[in-house]
């Protein structure tokens, strides 16, 4: 699925949706593997929802470092109790919802990869499931949330 995505600048529609308030988050109006975006979660006390920014791109808890996030933006819904990158915050309940406006496809009609925007015919946002976790950079002691995006087969 996504490797690419427009994170939502809409907390109207977050709060209108979710019923969650629209903290003051930065982050870029495109996200890639690595970079900062919107989710909707659980706090700490697994019960009151709240929305802040997560690289996009799981990164363990285990990991020794962030790299691993570069291949670990999408879960197959079919596999993610069983891969060791998912396992975890799978079996923890660690659910998210990632908050995004379109995301961008390939189109290989042509034998070569056209860039597709996928979006709501009425334009409103949407919110993608996802699972996330919490990381301690060894380095610097940052803690970072990180999630990836649940994904199905289409066949």
């Amino acid at each position: 699925m996504c490797t690419n995505f427009s994170p939502t600048r809409n907390g109207t529609w977050v709060k209108n949706s979710l019923g969650v308030d629209w903290p003051d988050i930065h982050y870029p109006p495109e996200a890639y593997p690595g970079y900062d975006a919107p989710i909707a979660m659980l706090g700490d006390d697994h019960q009151t929802p709240l929305v802040r920014t997560a690289r996009f791109g799981l990164v363990p808890h285990w990991a020794k470092d962030n790299t691993i996030g570069r291949r670990t933006y999408n879960a197959r819904f079919e596999t993610v109790a069983e891969k060791p990158s998912y396992r975890s915050p799978w079996r923890k309940r660690q659910y998210a919802i990632a908050l995004l406006d379109d995301f961008f496809e390939p189109n290989w009609e042509t034998g070569v990869g056209v860039r597709w925007r996928i979006k709501r015919l009425d334009g409103e946002p949407m919110g993608v499931a996802s699972i996330w976790d919490r990381w301690l950079d060894p380095q610097t002691g940052e803690i970072v949330h990180s999630f990836s995006m649940l994904t199905v087969n289409a066949d």
